[in-house]
């Protein structure tokens, strides 16, 4: 499927604030000085201002992967959450200014949404302002953004610019280790995650991120969005070699979820290519088996004795396998269903955990926080947004799950049965390209049926 070509050019505003910002953050790292922080600010700021509207999301993009680096103090709020809420003001400046019309249905789904995390600050008294606050720029930003994108093609510089954030930033911490300064930088706030096997100590790569299990998922979200690209036949040369760095810092996370993930993307993209383009399978084989060459030459015993140790050396029972997390998964299950107040309406956003153990599932941690109730307000959310995207691109309704559309989707879905992303920093931003990447690559709306919606809305 071909989608429009973009016209934005290479060098732009937000081009030129990634680059900048990434100076900026380097030299805070070098030096301690939070005026570069400032300065950083100050440009991601300037350049959602001077970008077009369906284009000021790409800072937050980009940027998602350095939150924690972010920071004035590794115990402080992270300018990603600051730079959030700058983009959710920029943009309703920009949605009164340009009058754009919010359909009244799609405004009531966020107002319910506002309505019903502000009523969760009430079920709890220690309920985090800051946190509901945090949360709900989180899924402002997305909604936002979803109003005043019309081009297909945006999913493509929203999908590259991701993955050259997550791509710079893991560089930084790689090369970064090699500099006194930076890996100090690194160490005060991130904890460092090991495998021992029997001797051998191997350090799991997190890139800025604290935790590499969190790290990975990002990677595949940004690897999924371009192996979407490739089977719609848009990638260039830029999204293979982004593509080529995401896998080799995803494996040096040593992250378990990662490469089954990573194995059932490529099995997915391989057996699209041998149906549909065998130009670009050639591309895609000679990529792989290079990564494969120089892994086997350089790091063959690095990669097989640590992750052959993570497989098979914790034993063979279902906790065991999963590292401990189902017995936790059984255990917010019997705390959440024994109290048919935090059943039905959760315990909101806190920042708490059930016994203070973090649920390592998606879905148990929404539930805790936000109750059934709570998860049918945030899934209106999600299909309001879906719809008007939907409408916007002139796509088709239906969600295929083999169609290469969804694929990250389907990884968003699988990955966070072991991860708690609902309540992190990216997720909005997973949302944002779950969404945008579905309703991009679908099939075209057919002309009967995009009159119907549009009579449905004129009505609303």
């Amino acid at each position: 499927m071909k989608m429009e070509s973009s016209k934005t050019p290479f060098i732009n505003a937000s081009s030129i604030s990634c680059l900048l910002g990434t100076v900026f953050v380097l030299l805070k790292m070098l030096s301690g000085s939070n005026l570069f922080l400032i300065l950083f600010l100050a440009t991601a700021g300037i350049g959602m201002l001077l970008e077009k509207p369906e284009n000021k999301i790409k800072l937050l993009l980009f940027f998602t992967p350095w939150a924690y680096a972010i920071k004035f103090h590794f115990t402080q709020t992270s300018l990603f959450t600051v730079l959030t809420m700058v983009y959710c003001l920029i943009m309703l400046m920009t949605i009164l200014l340009n009058r754009i019309q919010i359909p009244p249905y799609y405004l009531i789904s966020m107002l319910l949404f506002i309505g019903y995390i502000l009523f969760s600050l009430m079920l709890n008294a220690s309920t985090s302002l800051k946190g509901a606050v945090s949360f709900l720029a989180t899924f402002a930003a997305v909604y936002l953004a979803v109003i005043v994108i019309e081009k297909r093609s945006t999913f493509k510089s929203c999908a590259r610019t991701y993955a050259a954030g997550l791509a710079a930033s893991s560089a930084v911490t790689f090369l970064g280790s090699f500099i006194p300064s930076i890996k100090f930088y690194l160490a005060s706030y991130a904890t460092a995650y090991t495998v021992n096997t029997e001797g051998q100590l191997y350090s799991r790569f997190a890139g800025l991120d604290i935790d590499p299990n969190y790290y990975a998922i990002q990677i595949l979200i940004g690897l999924s969005c371009l192996v979407m690209l490739i089977l719609a036949r848009e990638a260039k040369l830029i999204d293979y070699l982004l593509a080529l760095l995401l896998i080799v810092f995803g494996l040096l996370s040593l992250s378990k979820m990662f490469l089954l993930s990573l194995c059932l993307l490529l099995a997915f993209l391989l057996l699209q290519l041998v149906k549909t383009d065998l130009k670009q399978l050639i591309r895609a084989l000679f990529l792989l088996t290079g990564v494969l060459i120089v892994g086997l030459i350089y790091a063959k015993d690095y990669f097989y004795e640590a992750f052959l140790f993570r497989f098979l050396s914790q034993g063979t029972d279902a906790s065991s396998l999963t590292t401990g997390r189902s017995t936790i998964w059984l255990h917010y299950l019997y705390g959440i269903t024994e109290d048919i107040q935090l059943m039905l309406f959760g315990n909101g956003v806190t920042g708490e955990y059930l016994n203070g153990e973090i649920s390592h599932n998606m879905y148990l941690i929404a539930w805790y926080y936000l109750g059934i109730i709570g998860i049918l307000v945030v899934l209106q959310l999600f299909f309001q947004m879906n719809s008007i995207l939907r409408f916007n691109l002139n796509r088709q309704t239906s969600v295929s799950f083999f169609h290469y559309s969804s694929i990250t989707l389907l990884l968003l879905l699988i990955a966070n049965l072991a991860l708690d992303s609902f309540i992190m920093h990216y997720f909005g931003v997973h949302l944002f390209l779950v969404l945008i990447g579905i309703n991009s690559l679908a099939k075209p709306l057919q002309t009967e049926e995009k009159n119907r919606l549009t009579m449905i809305r004129s009505n609303h």
